[in-house]
């Protein structure tokens, strides 16, 4: 018999070939050692193939792999061989190539996530100065203002009688709140670019320096009107009827709430605002320089532009606590900032403290602050009387009632000489209304000339209730206690 086909090996390996032909091909596979080589690689290369298709599909993606196994009739014995062979090599390549993207992990693209915008530091205000009763309104729940509390955006501020707030939240940018008679201040935004303020009631003053950042811009509503400023220094008192301003630097638009109109304020002036009382009138020198001093609440120098945020502040400042037996007004470091008992913020180091009560001497005491709060407490001591001397009654009235100014005119240089002291006799002239009409300094044992002109411009101001023409020389005698 002769050797079968390669694919007539195919199926007698399946069983494919009838009965009576199986016995020959048997006994012919028997005989001939190259069917048998053929018949065990078509049975291997079966196996192999069995097996890849139990296999699970592997996940190639877009890459597609084919093997494809072609038989031809040779023409002669060895291209059988040869044919087999191929059929074969190919069918292992199928193989391997399956089992090398199976078991080689194919790379893992890293998974790019945008990176989130960091959410924006909270901007909070800094209380500079507390005196009196004032409250903390936050989300709905009032309690007492703390001085080491920080101002946010929501919240409100409460103060009535003689109690005083000043809040900081730039480079001197701030507000002081009054409670006369009763002060009502809500900061409803609170960011570096914009503060948006709302004063249904009671008196500020608001100071937003030529030094802040760049379109920086702060707000202020009242009940019946908008002001809008850049730059500037004012006072606002307002209630339901009527919202009065004063300007003393810069510019602010004051706008209308109900008809829109805008009106710009150039300083120094005083306008007020309200049904059938619009009027604006210009403020003196004078004038301006008395609510200058009124309006000094201890800004501090501060840069807005801090990453810190307000704990570049506190890291530099401490607080000091003052108190007096008697009510008093407080100066710091030649700032008056309002009535005793209070609680000021100021930079570490060493400061002077100045306590005055009208009909008591002038305290002094040079205090370091640092990071523990700073407490003083006051004890003021009621003034000697005025020099004995043949003087009107008139004229020892006087002096007395203005001593307070009058030994501040010595202080002020004490502090640069402790050892300061002497008299200063000032010829003064008095006309027929009651009032100075002039003054000239008739001797002086005092080295410092200074305190002598502000006691000319001190007597200078002095009007008597009872009108006489005359002259007379009057000492001021100053010792340090």
């Amino acid at each position: 018999m002769k050797c079968l086909r390669p694919h007539e090996w195919a199926d007698f390996a399946r069983g494919n070939v009838s009965v009576s032909r199986s016995s020959l091909q048997a006994d012919h596979l028997q005989s001939c050692a190259a069917c048998q080589k053929v018949l065990h690689r078509v049975e291997a290369a079966q196996r192999a193939l069995k097996a890849v298709g139990d296999l699970p599909p592997p996940e190639l993606g877009n890459i597609r792999t084919e093997a494809s196994l072609r038989w031809r009739q040779p023409p002669a014995r060895t291209r059988f061989y040869w044919m087999t062979g191929l059929g074969l090599a190919a069918s292992t390549a199928a193989l391997l190539l399956f089992f090398h993207y199976h078991a080689v992990p194919k790379p893992v693209q890293p998974t790019v996530i945008a990176a989130m915008p960091a959410p924006p530091a909270p901007f909070n205000a800094v209380v500079t100065l507390l005196s009196g009763d004032v409250e903390l309104e936050r989300g709905g729940v009032s309690s007492p203002l703390l001085p080491t509390a920080l101002i946010a955006q929501g919240d409100r501020l409460m103060a009535s009688g003689s109690a005083r707030v000043a809040v900081q939240w730039s480079e001197l940018a701030g507000v002081l709140l009054k409670g006369e008679p009763k002060g009502d201040l809500r900061f409803e935004k609170l960011s570096r670019e914009m503060q948006a303020l709302a004063l249904p009631n009671g008196q500020i003053d608001v100071r937003v320096s030529a030094t802040t950042e760049a379109g920086e811009t702060l707000t202020l509503t009242t009940a019946r009107h908008l002001v809008t400023v850049h730059s500037s220094w004012f006072v606002v008192a307002a209630d339901s009827e009527k919202t009065v301003i004063e300007v003393l630097e810069g510019t602010v638009e004051v706008t209308d709430l109900s008809s829109g109109t805008t009106t710009t304020l150039r300083a120094p002036v005083r306008a007020v605002f309200g049904r059938g009382q619009e009027r604006t009138e210009p403020l003196s020198a004078q004038q301006t320089a008395k609510l200058r001093v009124a309006s000094e609440f201890n800004l501090l120098k501060w840069s807005p532009s801090s990453a810190a945020g307000p704990q570049a502040l506190l890291d530099k400042t401490g607080l000091l606590d003052i108190d007096s037996t008697l009510e008093g007004n407080v100066s710091v470091d030649g700032i008056g900032l309002g009535r005793s008992p209070l609680t000021v913020r100021r930079p570490l180091g060493r400061h002077f403290v100045e306590f005055q009560r009208p009909g008591y001497g002038t305290l002094r005491r040079w205090i370091d602050v640092g990071r523990e709060t700073a407490p003083i407490r006051l004890t003021p001591l009621p003034l000697p009387p005025p020099p004995p001397g043949d003087l009107p009654a008139e004229m020892q009235s006087m002096v007395k009632a203005r001593w307070t100014h009058i030994r501040a005119c010595y202080e002020r240089q004490l502090k640069r000489d402790l050892s300061l002291s002497g008299s200063v006799s000032i010829k003064i002239r008095i006309g027929e209304a009651g009032q100075v009409t002039a003054a000239s300094l008739e001797h002086s044992t005092l080295k410092d000339a200074q305190v002598s002109e502000c006691l000319l411009q001190e007597v200078k101001g002095w009007a008597f209730a009872k009108g006489r023409n005359a002259t007379l020389v009057y000492p001021f005698v100053f010792r340090a206690r």
